[in-house]
């Protein structure tokens, strides 16, 4: 016991000396895995950045430069000697602070490590081929204005499913908590076929196996949106199931013992607290329909109608440059980012005990 708390001072006393300086030296830690990391990663985009980066074979001569091996290697280099120090420099620690510093440290040198091997590596293979495919940015120009009417058509097509499966998710989430055994089991039925298929096959088969069983002159546009939606509800309907179970059931006796009315209970105890508890699961869901809207080349959308992918994709038939599917991406997290910001903000801020469940 006097071992464990040699180094223990009481809140009012000052510093132990010996700790104040073996976490002094756990700062030294830190800033060499933040110096081995921006070597490899602020490194190499100088290197590449001072051979010129306006064409696909300047970017190329970056890469396959000395310069750009050096810097890559020297990094990662610096990383191992970091993650060596780090197990000294954790035994070492006094403070949780202290040992935190050393655990971050340690975590930037390995992505130096990490990194600065991949970099490497990829700068003794075919750089330029993988530039003139891949980085050549001078093809997407005369097709900018079909990538943003694609990340239009993406937007359109992703609210307009979520909007109609959140309201299909409601009644959904209502016929599976339902007593009512005729009810709950078509249901169920549902929500497994849903749920059970790839989204890829309802969108193919909404479309075509619509059209010619029931004879409905549905367009693809029209068709990939119902797909869309009718898969949302199925998912949406079992996170709202799961919000309202999450309420207790003494809840819901309380409700009936003031004399609340079943339409009461619903709007004034379950809907306020489900609505808080599905928030964030919700939008995520939303962040992957985004995405999932580029399963609609199945169906082969015009080119007014196509999404950001399809929209690639006929850019690149006419160009064979994959530049365009780089672009396409870019698009994704542009559109995605905030959304994934988004949810975790609604996260933290329900975590927080600040997002009061209304009255």
């Amino acid at each position: 016991m006097l071992g464990r708390n040699r180094y223990r001072t009481s809140p009012g006393s000052p510093p132990d000396p010996v700790g104040g300086e073996a976490d002094h030296r756990t700062w030294i830690g830190l800033a060499c895995g933040g110096l081995s990391l921006t070597t490899v990663l602020l490194g190499a985009v100088i290197v590449v950045l001072a051979n010129g980066a306006a064409a696909p074979n300047e970017i190329a001569r970056g890469i396959e430069s000395v310069s750009f091996k050096i810097v890559t290697l020297l990094g990662a280099a610096l990383g191992l000697i970091v993650i060596m120090l780090s197990f000294l420099l954790y035994r070492g620690a006094r403070t949780r602070p202290g040992r935190s510093r050393v655990v971050s440290g340690a975590a930037m040198a390995v992505q130096a490590v990490l990194f600065g091997g991949l970099l490497y590596w990829f700068s003794r293979g075919d750089v330029k081929l993988f530039t003139a495919n891949f980085l050549d940015f001078s093809a997407v120009g005369p097709y900018w204005g079909s990538l943003l009417n694609g990340a239009k058509n993406t937007l359109i097509m992703a609210v307009a499913g979520e909007a109609l499966g959140l309201i299909g998710g409601v009644f959904v989430s209502i016929g599976t908590i339902s007593q009512n055994v005729a009810i709950r089991a078509p249901i169920r039925v549902y929500i497994n076929f849903f749920r059970g298929t790839p989204l890829i096959w309802q969108i193919a088969i909404i479309y075509f196996g619509f059209a010619i069983g029931l004879r409905l002159s549905l367009g693809a546009y029209t068709a990939a949106i119902l797909a869309f939606a009718l898969f949302t509800s199925a998912r949406s309907g079992e996170v709202l199931r799961a919000g309202f179970q999450s309420v207790s059931s003494a809840q819901r006796d309380a409700a009936k013992g003031i004399g609340l009315t079943n339409v009461n209970i619903m709007r004034y105890v379950l809907l306020p607290q489900v609505i808080r508890n599905v928030i964030p699961p919700l939008l995520n869901e939303f962040v992957g329909l985004v995405k999932d809207t580029s399963l609609v080349l199945v169906i082969g959308l015009t080119a007014s109608q196509a999404d950001l992918y399809t929209s690639g994709q006929i850019a690149y038939a006419d160009t064979f440059n994959a530049t365009l599917f780089l672009c396409v991406g870019l698009g994704y997290l542009v559109v995605n980012i905030p959304l994934i910001w988004l949810v975790g903000v609604v996260e933290r801020h329900l975590r927080s005990g600040l997002g009061g469940v209304a009255s």
